[in-house]
């Protein structure tokens, strides 16, 4: 149990030093934060009018996204089968909220008045986080690898890396 404390510890530590700036969470998290303020935005602007969005990842993609948000306190770490719900409400004068669930509790998200944030109040939130140009921002190399598959009908092929 010593090894797994320890291993949680250094999680936690991870998520709360490097990604404790914008420009981290930026390079780290922001294409997702992107993809979901897109889906909430072209639900608000009546660009699509889908019912739900699903996305699945990891402890630590939740632990990342909950950080860029400034939610994630660090004092427990993400359990097995977490899950982060981004709603999207509006009123009857048309005026349109989103509201940040972990676990099935709404979570007041910080600049928000309340756990209903006003969107353009999400919106300044959310688009600092979005990378502009992420390779460039990354300071991304590239390298290209030749690679073989096996088999008898392979062929030989190339992939390219990026490294940020």
């Amino acid at each position: 149990m010593d090894t797994y404390n320890a291993i949680e510890a250094f999680s936690v530590w991870e998520v709360q030093n490097l990604y404790s700036t914008q420009q981290a969470c930026s390079l780290g998290i922001g294409k997702f934060v992107g993809e979901i303020y897109r889906n909430l935005l072209n639900g608000a602007t009546g660009m699509q009018n889908p019912k739900w969005f699903y996305y699945s990842g990891h402890d630590v993609t939740i632990a990342f996204l909950l950080s860029a948000f400034d939610v994630f306190d660090g004092s427990e770490w993400p359990d097995y089968a977490s899950n982060i719900i981004f709603e999207l409400y509006v009123d009857d004068n048309q005026e349109y909220y989103v509201q940040m669930k972990y676990n099935g509790n709404a979570v007041q998200i910080p600049g928000c008045p309340t756990s209903m944030c006003p969107f353009h109040t999400f919106e300044k939130i959310a688009v600092p986080l979005i990378p502009v140009n992420w390779e460039e921002a990354c300071g991304l190399t590239q390298r290209t690898r030749r690679y073989r598959y096996r088999g008898e009908d392979s062929e030989a092929g190339e992939v390219t890396e990026f490294f940020c």
